[in-house]
């Protein structure tokens, strides 16, 4: 899951919004949010998809050896 995790994390530092925008908008915690940036937590699955719609990011799940 730490591939996820890192395309989210590029996603949000090269978004222009700051993080407690991020945060607003998707009605998060932000102290929740930094500490995800920071490696210290992981998300749920449900956040993960959250951030994924908003930076318009697909996440593919498929079984493992299928490069497609």
């Amino acid at each position: 899951m730490s591939e996820i995790y890192d395309k989210i994390r590029a996603a949000i530092e090269q978004s222009d919004k700051s993080r407690y925008r991020i945060a607003k908008d998707l009605e998060i915690k932000e102290s929740g949010l930094c500490r995800f940036m920071k490696g210290n937590c992981g998300l749920s699955v449900e956040r993960l998809e959250l951030l994924a719609e908003y930076f318009d990011l697909e996440i593919i799940i498929r079984p493992k050896g299928d490069k497609r």
